[in-house]
């Protein structure tokens, strides 16, 4: 089982006169079964900050559990709260497949890849 992990990472605005928000990507990567804490702690940190930009980078995650997404979930309902903006990116084929059966393709904001994703939130 690869080890859950979860690194964040600040985009800033592209210019010194650009007022928007930092960008915030969260790479998400391993399993992510039952030992959630760093995924727990690591949105958790996120949500604290506030942010309006983010995007979920789940391209090296192999595994998400039906806890794990309900984890997400509430990130997501949390960034949303604060008028924030959230996609998600690079979802590999077992990960999607996951999320197509409990239909939250329908709930999230997908992107193919992680620049598709940084370019819709710019």
């Amino acid at each position: 089982m690869a080890t859950l992990r979860v690194q964040v990472r600040q985009i800033p605005a592209k210019s010194d006169d650009d007022t928007s928000a930092p960008l915030v990507v969260v790479a998400i990567s391993g399993e992510a079964v039952v030992a959630l804490e760093p995924l727990v702690s690591g949105l958790q940190s996120v949500a604290e900050s506030h942010p309006q930009r983010v995007v979920l980078d789940l391209s090296g995650l192999s595994f998400m559990s039906s806890l794990a997404m309900g984890v997400v979930l509430a990130f997501r309902r949390h960034v949303l709260a604060q008028n924030g903006s959230l996609k998600v990116a690079a979802v590999q084929k077992m990960v999607l497949d996951s999320f197509k059966r409990a239909r939250l393709d329908k709930v999230f904001e997908l992107t193919e890849t992680l620049d598709g994703a940084l370019t819709a939130l710019t």
